[in-house]
């Protein structure tokens, strides 16, 4: 429901599904309409590889570290691509143009890939 007008509010669903994967999962959708996410192309719980769907065109993203579990979760309106793989520093993200970064290179992350924090008291 609209929280101004009580009018139900119009949506559109549609379907991701990337193709021979056995499970497809969104994580992701920007201003463009571009998404995001992960699959199997086996049974497991982990995606396998990260996609970027753009009108139905999809691209596989695959960390060139990964041993396994690529996942995309979320993109921007520049079409910059955050996500995760598995291995022993899940901290990465990957570009438009395919560039992949180390985010622990970036300022303002700890050792742990946790942004850092500061306290200021008044």
């Amino acid at each position: 429901m609209d929280r101004h007008t009580g009018a139900p509010e119009d949506f559109t669903f549609t379907t991701v599904d990337v193709p021979g994967a056995t499970n497809t999962g969104a994580a992701g959708i920007n201003n463009l309409g571009h998404i995001v996410g992960g699959y199997n192309q086996s049974s497991g719980f982990f995606p396998d590889h990260g996609f970027l769907d753009v009108g139905g065109m999809f691209t596989v993203i695959d960390d060139p570290n990964a041993t396994s579990e690529t996942t995309a979760t979320d993109i921007n309106r520049s079409d910059q691509i955050v996500g995760s793989y598995n291995f022993t520093d899940p901290n990465h993200r990957v570009d438009r143009a395919g560039s992949f970064d180390h985010l622990l290179d970036v300022a303002g992350f700890d050792a742990r890939g946790v942004v850092r924090w500061a306290v200021v008291s008044s």
